[in-house]
């Protein structure tokens, strides 16, 4: 029994020992000293570095609760990872140790060189200018120019290409002891023989002069733009018929362009100032003189006009001039206007439009002694056709007006001729005046003779497939053409609106209404004379409403047919009262004046 207690004496004591021995050893031995910590990571900004903790070390020499601390070259210590405002792109001397505490004494410094970045900066945002071949662009001492895509940079910005094409400029902040050189601005150009643009709708070609003019080509299937900057005068310089392609749009500017004289080189070339444009708006050409020479050659079609020898649309535009053709070869097909040629649909539903434009021209046309000869004329349009029987597809000729004189002499097939249009299949004329007049001379003994003082043909499809085609009518016109046919053995009709009204649509009514006729009508010999509603043949006039329709009273040849119009003598149509009340002419379209025929406005 005392022997066991014996044990348990000694066991409490040794206990106690080695508590106290716990206790006191610290201060009898003094504290650890930690390792160095090395190898830090830092997150750096252009003004601030931080500590980073992630290092596998760093993690391992935590495990008996070491602290650390931070300083920056000779500052204090902290026990912060991060310090702020700094320079941006400057080297700092950056130390780390264990901190002391109770436990542990202050751990050696380890140091490392950490450099600040330099400022970033933004995308600048600057324009320019080009004139022809060379770009300048916005100067700024900041910001440094690549004509090249991005291989050099340098502080000249401004610069002459030497070949076409498109082309990218880099624009860019320059580099500083603060600031990283910033995100190029990288602007598009299109180096051409044109002012500028890049041909969108939003940065069109610029033409300025008469070379750019001619230098104009069509690219491919593309819609391109143009806008003109200037007048041009080709006076002692050289012309070529231009070519923007089927659908681009050629924008006037409200400038001019005149003095053009010009002979086709070839026979296959059509002629105007544009020989194919899509659009063509505020544009005024004077003073053309174009003359067409077919040579002995296979037969063609062949398109001439003043302003485009093809066009889908005109608007706001003026032209002035002559158009002279000369023909020698068999079986030839002519389209003359003095504004457009010919409008054909042919493949795709469009809207074809002539607007707001006037035409002042002369035609003269000669064909030799050769057959199968014909034409289409008009003072706007030679020839409206849909081709392909495209629904949903028409023109409309509106508040337009053709100040023709036309001389047609050797015709040998077909001659359709009108003061507005020569033929127009699926269309729409109103609010048009035609002024002037159409000579058909020396045609052979059966050729088919249609003069009109708006539009020759008119008419629609005959298929109750097509109904939803163009209108096909007239509405507010007048026409004060003088017509003449010599030399008649084939049928002839001059008419003073329309000579040929086709309506073959069963469940559809068109109509020629509010118009009126002014003009002289004469035949030198035999064929058939009718006024301008009584069309070829009665039984032509199928599905057409004729209403508020009116004739000069000075027709007074038995051999004009008169019923389907009223006469009314010259002093009453030009009363302005007259004009705005019976003929029911719109007052926000037409000008009225006592004393003349209704203008537009």
């Amino acid at each position: 029994m005392k022997t066991i207690k014996k044990i348990t004496l000694v066991c409490l004591l040794t206990v106690m020992v080695m508590v106290c021995l716990t206790a006191c050893l610290p201060g009898m031995f003094g504290k650890k000293d930690p390792r160095e910590p090395k190898d830090f990571r830092f997150e750096v900004t252009a003004t601030s570095i931080k500590f980073s903790f992630s290092s596998a070390e760093f993690e391992t020499m935590f495990v008996d609760g070491e602290t650390l601390e931070y300083r920056i070259e000779d500052g204090e210590w902290q026990d912060s990872p991060l310090f702020e405002g700094l320079s941006p792109n400057t080297t700092y001397k950056m130390y780390v140790r264990v901190k002391e505490d109770e436990k542990y004494n202050a751990g050696p410094e380890h140091m490392q060189q950490v450099t600040t970045k330099k400022h970033a900066q933004g995308m600048p945002d600057v324009s320019y200018q080009q004139i022809e071949k060379t770009i300048t662009v916005q100067a700024d001492s900041a910001l440094e120019y690549s004509f090249d895509e991005g291989a050099t940079y340098s502080d000249a910005n401004t610069h002459t290409y030497s070949e076409n094409g498109e082309k990218k400029i880099y624009v860019r902040y320059k580099e500083t002891d603060e600031k990283y050189s910033g995100m190029p601005q990288v602007i598009d150009v299109k180096i051409t023989d044109y002012y500028s643009g890049m041909g969108t709708e939003t940065d069109p070609y610029l033409i300025k002069t008469e070379e750019q003019f001619i230098a104009i080509k069509s690219e491919s299937i593309k819609v391109l733009y143009f806008k003109l900057i200037n007048d041009l005068n080709f006076e002692s310089k050289e012309f070529q018929p231009v070519d923007t392609g089927w659908r681009s749009i050629f924008d006037g500017n409200n400038h001019t362009i005149e003095n053009i004289k010009y002979e086709n080189k070839e026979h296959t070339e059509d002629m105007g100032v544009f020989r194919r444009v899509g659009t063509v708006k505020n544009l005024t050409v004077k003073n053309i003189d174009f003359t067409y020479v077919s040579f002995k050659r296979t037969s063609m079609d062949i398109s001439v006009s003043l302003l485009a020898a093809s066009a889908d649309k005109v608007e706001n535009c003026n032209a002035s001039g002559q158009l002279n053709i000369i023909n020698n070869v068999i079986g030839s097909k002519f389209f003359i206007g003095g504004l457009v040629g010919g409008m054909w649909v042919n493949g795709s539903p469009a809207r074809f439009s002539i607007t707001d434009s006037v035409a002042d021209v002369n035609i003269k046309f000669t064909s030799q002694d050769v057959s199968e000869v014909s034409v289409n004329a008009g003072g706007l349009l030679g020839e409206y056709i849909n081709i392909t029987d495209v629904r949903d597809t028409y023109v409309e000729i509106s508040r337009s007006v053709a100040k023709v004189n036309m001389e047609m002499s050797g015709i040998s097939r077909d001659f359709f001729a009108g003061g507005i249009s020569g033929t127009n299949i699926f269309g729409k004329i109103e609010n048009c005046y035609a002024t002037g007049s159409i000579k058909s001379t020396n045609v052979s003994d059966y050729t088919d003779i249609s003069i009109a003082g708006i539009a020759a043909q008119i008419s629609t499809k005959d298929s109750f497939e097509y109904k939803r085609f163009g209108n096909a009518d007239i509405e507010s016109c007048y026409s004060n053409i003088s017509m003449y046919a010599g030399v008649i053995k084939g049928d002839c009709t001059l008419s003073g609106i329309s000579s040929l009204l086709q309506s073959k649509m069963e469940s559809t009514s068109h109509y020629v209404k509010n118009c009126f006729f002014a003009g002289t009508m004469e035949i030198s010999q035999e064929g058939t004379k009718q006024n301008l509603m009584d069309t070829v043949a009665v039984s032509d006039l199928i599905n057409y409403t004729l209403q508020n329709c009116y004739h000069t009273a000075a027709l007074t040849n038995p051999s004009i047919n008169t019923d389907k119009s009223t006469a009314v003598s010259e002093e009453v149509m030009k009363t302005a009262a007259w004009q705005r009340d019976t003929l029911k002419f719109d007052p926000e379209i037409w000008n009225f004046t006592d004393g003349q025929y209704p203008t537009l406005k």
